[in-house]
């Protein structure tokens, strides 16, 4: 199908997945794994699928990591032992697809809206479709790195409402963790 502005044909996959596996934000080693394979996961669909464009619902660096660093200030000093795994990393931290895209030398564009903690999901999806195509410009193979409550609803805009080619895919899978 044709872009509405270009008129080009684009081909996207549109990825779901879960928050805590987008950046390397903490210790715990199960996250670290899954991470690695995120990692590995996004350059390689970079590569294969030639992939003009990352668009992802990621978040301003600084506010996610100011949010984490909240949340974890509110553990109690007799609790943190229990916690120990889960501890921070020190600073502020991109996303892993960011990471991969400037490695391979594509586009990367932040597809979250500013305001999107007052939104519904409907209306959060409606807003990173939109987004996405107007990032996309002349590109031709687009990958779409969301929340897993948004894949279906952001995969559904992309197709029906600008014509997008889309495959849709859950990182991890459900037997993977």
């Amino acid at each position: 199908m044709k872009h509405p502005l270009t008129g080009l044909n684009v081909k996207a996959l549109v990825i779901g997945t879960f928050h805590q596996y987008q950046r390397w934000q903490d210790k715990s080693a199960a996250s670290v794994v899954i991470r690695a394979r995120f990692a590995e996961y996004v350059r390689e669909t970079i590569v294969e699928r030639e992939i003009d464009l990352v668009a992802e619902e990621a978040g301003n660096d600084e506010d996610v990591w100011a949010a984490l660093k909240m949340e974890d200030d509110r553990i109690s000093p007799e609790f943190r032992p229990l916690f120990a795994e889960t501890a921070l990393v020190e600073g502020v931290q991109p996303t892993i697809a960011r990471m991969e895209a400037e490695r391979a030398g594509r586009r990367h564009v932040d597809i979250r809206d500013a305001g999107a903690g007052e939104m519904t999901i409907a209306q959060r999806d409606e807003a990173m479709a939109k987004r996405t195509v107007q990032a996309a410009g002349d590109a031709a193979s687009v990958v779409v790195i969301v929340g897993e409550a948004h894949r279906v609803g952001v995969a559904r805009i992309l197709s029906q409402e600008f014509g997008w080619e889309i495959e849709n895919a859950l990182f991890p899978k459900a037997q993977d963790g």
